[in-house]
């Protein structure tokens, strides 16, 4: 939040979607942070929402948490917002979102950047190409939901987004990975424009000047890497309520203790992880990986579940 505040010239206001969980301490720093930038902020308790779906979604899958469901509820719990711009909350801003929010024409439902841009999505066998494959859909038009800009209205047009996902995430949850943004994908397949990927971009090595950066492959707050991604996260949480009392020593312990919890040295475990990571997309162009003969068994069998209920 603190990293669009510090990048954007116009008056804004944050909706932050949250359960019971959120603490009062929390709140106050939410409450004071925005306040510090003359900058608007909406606190949204959605668990209520929640629960009603609650069920049908965890049985769907233990490999995610209900949480990753919540911008699902925003056209409900938002009935006067005609339009968004959607942000997980390992996304940090390093540009004015006044460019994002210019690319809404009007003409889509839903702009996203494509999930995996340049990289090995569209390998033959990549388990992600045929989980995509067999959702119905295309990986080269394929988008990522933690960066969106959303036309709400369009949205209630089709029905209750979170109702149909979750019917949707139900039935296909074998084979749903990713199952709030492989549902966005599927609902909206015909109304998503893509956009330029500077606006959720996540390659940790390249410069971050004027772009989104989605840390997907790897958190500040529980690895030290060095890179761009690192300082600008620490630099945003030293001006954001949780970080503006902090003294150097409580600096240096809370970043000595990140260092601790690695097993090994940043540099080391990096680059260990990323041949690890290759060997193992190697191995797998040259054969059909167990995890897309998973898939394709599911597939199969959630069409012959529709077929035979059809019937």
């Amino acid at each position: 939040m603190t990293s669009i505040f510090e990048n954007t010239t116009s008056k804004i206001t944050v909706h932050i979607l949250h359960d019971d969980t959120l603490t009062d301490e929390n709140r106050k720093k939410f409450i004071r942070t925005a306040e510090k930038y003359h900058q608007g902020l909406n606190l949204l308790n959605i668990s209520e929402h929640v629960k009603k779906i609650s069920d049908k979604l965890l049985k769907a899958s233990k490999k995610w948490t209900i949480g990753a469901t919540y911008r699902l509820f925003i056209p409900e719990v938002m009935p006067e917002v005609k339009k968004v711009i959607y942000f997980d909350c390992d996304v940090l801003v390093n540009m004015d979102i006044a460019e994002l929010w210019a690319v809404n024409d009007g003409s889509k439902t839903l702009y996203g950047a494509l999930d995996c841009p340049g990289n090995t999505i569209n390998t033959s066998f990549y388990r992600e190409k045929m989980r995509i494959l067999l959702n119905g859909l295309r990986p080269e038009t394929y988008i990522n939901s933690g960066v969106l800009v959303m036309n709400l209205d369009r949205i209630r047009e089709r029905g209750n987004l979170s109702s149909l996902a979750a019917s949707w995430i139900a039935a296909r949850g074998g084979v749903a990975f990713a199952p709030d943004q492989d549902a966005l994908n599927v609902l909206f397949h015909d109304e998503i424009q893509l956009i330029d990927s500077k606006f959720n971009t996540n390659v940790m090595t390249q410069d971050i000047s004027g772009r989104i950066v989605h840390m997907i492959l790897g958190k500040p707050w529980e690895t030290l890497r060095g890179i761009h991604q690192d300082r600008l996260y620490w630099k945003m949480f030293l001006r954001s309520a949780w970080g503006e009392n902090a003294t150097r020593d409580d600096v240096i312990d809370l970043l000595n203790d990140v260092a601790l919890s690695q097993p090994v040295s940043a540099s080391y475990s990096y680059s260990v992880k990323h041949v690890i990571e290759g060997f193992y997309k190697m191995v797998k162009l040259r054969i059909v990986p167990t995890r897309a003969i998973k898939y394709i068994i599911l597939h199969a069998y959630y069409r012959l579940k529709d077929k035979i209920t059809r019937h």
